[in-house]
């Protein structure tokens, strides 16, 4: 008879490691191992953007024009970089891109704009408001390394990135058998006797929690022959 320590034991130490290896899309990749390490084919953010509502501008105009600039133009999501005219301030949206020549953005509710123009605070810094490029991860960037299980948020991450499809080690293949004179599925009429099964369906729920493959094999009797054919019949459908 082994004990506890002993049983776990030699489990262990028959368990193989998987190597079989599949590519899917990242929708079929929850809760999935990672095979080989996944890198960021974007920078994110991909250009310099405005992490705000409000007017970009470049702060060494503020002083020259007493804090008070001219509109011109506005920059909205999924437009190209834009340009910033000398002396002015351009309207921006959140995400949209930075106009070049400037180099902050006042959030609109610090800012007054009445004819055309906007009067600013004096406190206006460089780099307010912005999200540079490449803060967040680079190109090429290691995102998760081989053995990571996918949660939800690492896949908006990978597709954040750019990634459409991972290599992950396919799900282990697993038969769950309870063996015993003594079982009676729940629901059927209890002989002299006998008891209810429940061991098995605790274990096809942990497999299939650990990201398992699970075939329900259902209950066999004390028969070790029975047992052996079973065995042998499942090599070509588990592992």
């Amino acid at each position: 008879m082994l004990n506890l320590e002993q049983a776990q034991a030699a489990i262990l130490a028959a368990v193989r490691r998987g190597s079989r290896i599949e590519t899917v899309p990242l929708v079929q990749a929850l809760g999935r191992y990672t095979a080989t390490a996944l890198n960021a084919r974007t920078d994110h953010p991909a250009f310099d953007n405005s992490a705000m509502d409000g007017y970009a501008v470049r702060v060494a105009d503020l002083a020259a024009h007493a804090f008070c600039l001219p509109l011109a133009g506005e920059a909205r999501c999924g437009d190209a970089p834009g340009k910033l005219a000398p002396g002015t301030a351009q309207r921006i949206f959140t995400g949209a891109p930075l106009p070049a020549g400037a180099d902050t953005v006042v959030m609109q509710e610090d800012v007054q704009a009445e004819n055309g123009a906007v009067t600013l605070p004096r406190s206006v810094a460089p780099d307010q408001n912005l999200r540079r490029r490449g803060e967040d991860f680079r190109l090429g960037e290691v995102l998760y390394a081989p053995g990571r299980r996918l949660s939800a948020w690492d896949l908006a991450l990978l597709a954040t990135a750019g990634v459409a499809e991972v290599a992950v080690y396919a799900r282990p293949r697993a038969l769950v058998v309870a063996t015993g004179d003594e079982l009676v599925a729940p629901g059927a009429p209890l002989k002299p006797g006998q008891i209810y099964e429940s061991n098995r369906l605790a274990t096809l729920c942990l497999l299939t929690q650990l990201g398992a493959d699970v075939t329900d094999g259902g209950t066999v009797r004390d028969d070790p022959t029975v047992l052996r054919a079973l065995l042998a019949r499942s090599a070509d459908f588990a592992d």
